[in-house]
């Protein structure tokens, strides 16, 4: 790496490392965001864009995630940390199990197949009060929550994962074909993908104190992710993270002058993405650079 390359990573690099030092207030949390979305915008790609396997159901590992981190928080006054790492090994777990099954299939079997996860683990969290408080929810202890240790947990998965892709891509080369997936390449992918996703989860369910089954299990973060990545470039290695941030940015935007359009607005994303910019805006960022 080129003294200048070093220096234009570094500096903001370093800048993301001291704010927290400097303040816990909206920027952090606003950065928060951005990481968590960036984090399983890349999980996703690793699925999506390697694995080229359309799963439309990271809402069952975030909402497992959270769940499993709040009902062992708070019910069995396990460390917010333990419990974190537990969601996303029960999350890994369960795409292991879906994965077995589902991508022996076609690709159109794989996306509905994880799509009724997500419904499925929504009702299940939603029927069975005793342990999840039912549609009242269940609220995490205070001590479960630090702003700083959710900033750094999210700033450090966003920033290794680039690394990580960068290794895996050869190893998945074009990944499997769209009508029939290939088990061996892409189950170690969902799993991974999974385990990151529920991580995320755990840590906003600190970071919120309060869960409940439609806000974790809401389809509409599977949807934000898929947005990110079809519009910075699916299959890439800085797509998913450009995609992130600039979504991000929008529906801080728009949740706070047009709350209502924000459905609209990440519907028009897929839409034009997947008709204007097939390869997303860094296909498009290369082309122009020919």
């Amino acid at each position: 790496m080129s003294i200048r390359a070093a220096v234009a990573l570094g500096v903001p690099g370093a800048a993301l490392v001291a704010l927290p030092l400097i303040t816990a207030g909206t920027s952090m949390r606003l950065l928060a965001t951005l990481f968590a979305f960036a984090v399983m915008a890349q999980a996703w790609n690793l699925v999506g864009g390697f694995g080229r396997a359309p799963d439309l159901g990271s809402a069952a590992f975030f909402g497992l995630g959270a769940y499993v981190t709040a009902i062992l928080s708070a019910r069995a006054a396990v460390p917010a940390v333990a419990s974190i790492l537990a969601g996303g090994v029960l999350a890994a777990m369960l795409a292991s199990v879906l994965g077995s099954i589902l991508l022996r299939g076609r690709w159109d079997i794989f996306a509905i197949g994880t799509l009724s996860a997500s419904f499925a683990l929504r009702e299940l969290a939603t029927a069975w009060t005793a342990l999840t408080g039912g549609t009242g929810g269940i609220s995490l202890p205070p001590s479960a929550a630090d702003s700083r240790l959710t900033y750094y947990a999210l700033l450090a998965l966003a920033a290794a994962l680039p690394l990580a892709s960068q290794r895996l891509r050869p190893a998945v080369g074009q990944g499997p074909t769209p009508s029939k997936l290939r088990l061996s390449r892409t189950l170690p992918l969902y799993s991974a993908a999974a385990a990151l996703i529920g991580l995320v989860g755990g840590i906003e369910a600190t970071s919120f104190t309060f869960i409940e089954p439609g806000t974790v299990f809401d389809l509409g973060i599977t949807i934000e992710l898929l947005a990110m990545v079809l519009l910075g470039g699916a299959g890439t290695i800085t797509g998913p993270m450009l995609g992130a941030c600039l979504l991000t940015a929008a529906s801080e935007l728009l949740d706070a002058y047009a709350p209502t359009a924000h459905a609209t607005v990440l519907g028009l994303v897929i839409l034009g993405a997947l008709l204007l910019l097939p390869r997303g805006l860094v296909g498009l960022l290369r082309q122009t650079e020919r």
